[in-house]
């Protein structure tokens, strides 16, 4: 997931921050219904199971903006991109650390005083804090959702890693990293070369954002556009990853919605969705933390079953406004005007 729609001034797709405020409000809901909510209850539990697709929308969403934010004149660097994203990425997420350790520390004497899923080692600690948790496996410890930004920060290295050749082969290196993990789908790759962790496994469905950003707004290289989702499409075929083809219809859906952005966000629901998407970044960090702790106390409670996710959805709506209030608010890099 990426914090930032940002993008070249007249290359802004508004209603993005939309689409990322739906993504955020499906893992909201999923993590605060998979507590209380089995798939063998309906067609209904299955829907409200299935929100773990909203990060299979980021992934796309990120590749977008990502792939707009290395044109602009402030990332014209290696050095300067990697600060911004760093500035932007990992401050709030270290908070969110200590958010989470706080919640879990004021909870345990209602938890019987256990806090056994924080007794982690020196080497899984350090890397929680670097963002390399899923290298040990471990993807899923302090907060479950912190796994998806792991590959987010190799995604913003590789990207990065473009700027140290000339602009006018950006795209040829980036269609190499593309074809290297549609490669990487294959069950043949050598055993020995498949590395756990490693951003290869997830760069296709980021690379549908990459094909959507030439397709809308360098169309003079819509065939490289083309190559990508073909290259998507075999990798489809091959794994029938159920991720990978939401974040290629998410792709598609970008591409056949921006004529209609500016329409949409002057509507009431579509400005309802940016103002949410606005702060997006910090609802997906708490969302865990807070909405998860109000379904695990109320669920002991006789109410009934969706009571506990009625009222953690918009407790975590409201943590994750006043969390972007207090903290990432104050990391958001300023956007600065392009030469004439």
């Amino acid at each position: 997931m990426t914090p930032d729609a940002s993008s070249p001034r007249g290359d802004r797709y508004r209603t993005l921050d939309a689409w990322r405020a739906l993504a955020a409000l499906a893992v909201v809901v999923f993590h605060c219904t998979n507590a209380v909510v089995t798939a063998d209850m309906g067609w209904w539990a299955r829907a409200l199971l299935s929100g773990w697709a909203g990060v299979f929308v980021f992934f796309p969403i990120s590749g977008y903006c990502i792939l707009a934010a290395v044109w602009r004149a402030e990332n014209a660097s290696l050095g300067s991109f990697l600060a911004r994203r760093w500035r932007r990425i990992a401050p709030p997420y270290w908070a969110s650390i200590a958010l989470t350790l706080a919640v879990a520390v004021a909870a345990a004497p209602f938890n019987r005083g256990s806090l056994t899923d924080y007794r982690l080692t020196t080497t899984t600690w350090l890397s929680v804090l670097t963002l390399t948790q899923v290298w040990l496996r471990a993807g899923s410890v302090v907060n479950p959702v912190y796994w998806s930004l792991c590959y987010e920060e190799q995604f913003y290295l590789v990207m990065g890693l473009t700027l140290l050749a000339p602009g006018r082969y950006r795209l040829h290196a980036l269609m190499g990293v593309t074809i290297l993990s549609g490669l990487y789908h294959f069950a043949q790759w050598p055993a020995g070369l498949r590395v756990e962790g490693l951003f290869l496994a997830y760069w296709l469905e980021f690379a549908c954002g990459l094909a959507a950003f030439v397709w809308i707004r360098r169309p003079a290289h819509r065939a490289w556009a083309v190559a990508v989702f073909a290259i998507v499409a075999i990798a489809i075929a091959v794994s029938g990853s159920l991720g990978l083809m939401i974040s290629a219809a998410a792709a598609v859906a970008f591409i056949a919605l921006s004529k209609y952005d500016d329409l949409i966000a002057s509507t009431n629901a579509g400005a309802a969705l940016m103002g949410v998407g606005a702060f997006s970044y910090s609802l997906y960090l708490v969302h865990v933390p807070i909405g998860g702790r109000i379904v695990n106390g109320l669920h002991r409670l006789p109410l009934p079953l969706l009571v506990p996710t009625l009222v953690a959805i918009p407790g975590s709506l409201l943590a994750g406004w006043c969390f972007y209030s207090a903290v990432e608010r104050r990391f958001l890099n300023a956007a600065r005007p392009l030469p004439s």
